[in-house]
């Protein structure tokens, strides 16, 4: 392989994320592209990804990606993390130079902040919708993105949302009050995998989400990070419960508020990341991790 893989920027680490042409693979912070597939892989080169400098030098910026997504038209998504605009995400064409790729027309896809204003000089909030969260995946051939976020003003802990690029199309794809994320939909836009804790009564948070409030995004989205440290990240190591995933009928989740699908979770495992389909639509995979209890 030419090229040594090495941290670029301030980011989320590796990402293994191949391009439709079976030739090139995202992986956040370079492209790597095989010769003359992934399949058959002769030869290889690691390629930079410049991501724009207002972006890089951006006030407040911790994490110039913390997750990215290729779309099958080559375009990039990405969420950068920022003390001062909470989370922002992007969209670019992915243009190859003679030594790395540049990311040119990039616009953003998100409100600023997750905060919409009636009148920013007063502070008062504005109801409706809110677009934002992490990006998690293209679908409908490109035209619409995943997202682990809010969907709109009047929402407590995380959930999946689904986002269109070509009309202002935002809304939930899952309703669970308790913590959630990501939503993989299958290539044929039916079903879904969605890591989830609904299936675990004693760490799902879901208590938060019983305490509906107008504009509760704002009293209770900074919850969403110990809701994941309880529920998600110390589940993975010791605490009893899981974090699923799910297997759900899209449409069913979309409109049904009490629909929970099928729990795919094996006992003394959890899920770690990420999820994917086959093209067939029959079959997904995801990695889980062994749990090692310790008995107090």
């Amino acid at each position: 392989m030419a090229g040594k893989w090495e941290k670029y920027y301030r980011s989320n680490g590796i990402r293994l994320m191949p391009f439709d042409d079976n030739k090139k693979i995202l992986t956040g912070d370079y492209i790597l592209e095989c010769q003359p597939n992934i399949d058959d892989r002769k030869d290889s080169k690691l390629y930079p990804v410049i991501y724009p400098q207002e972006v890089v030098n951006m006030e407040g910026v911790y994490m110039v990606w913390s997750e990215i997504i290729v779309s099958p038209d080559e375009h990039i998504a990405w969420t950068t993390l920022s003390s001062v605009y909470n989370n922002i995400n992007f969209i670019g064409q992915l243009i190859k130079g003679e030594e790395d790729f540049t990311i040119s027309n990039v616009q953003i896809i998100s409100t600023l902040g997750l905060i919409d204003y009636e009148d920013e000089e007063q502070e008062i909030f504005k109801d409706g919708i809110l677009r934002g969260g992490e990006v998690k995946q293209f679908t409908s051939g490109g035209e619409a993105i995943t997202l682990a976020g809010a969907g709109s003003s009047d929402s407590t802990l995380a959930k999946s949302v689904f986002q269109s690029l070509v009309s202002e199309d935002n809304y939930p794809l899952t309703h669970f009050p308790g913590y959630e994320e990501t939503t993989i939909i299958s290539p044929d836009g039916k079903l879904g995998l969605t890591m989830t804790t609904r299936f675990s009564e004693k760490s799902s948070s879901k208590i938060l989400g019983y305490m509906p409030r107008p504009l509760s995004v704002y009293a209770v989205g900074n919850m969403n990070r110990y809701a994941y440290f309880y529920g998600v990240q110390e589940v993975r190591k010791n605490r009893e419960g899981n974090i699923g995933p799910a297997l759900i009928n899209i449409e069913e989740s979309k409109n049904n508020t009490e629909y929970m699908g099928y729990d795919l979770h094996d006992e003394g495992w959890a899920f770690s990341s990420p999820l994917s389909w086959h093209p067939n639509c029959k079959k997904g995979i995801f990695s889980e991790k062994r749990k090692i209890m310790i008995k107090k």
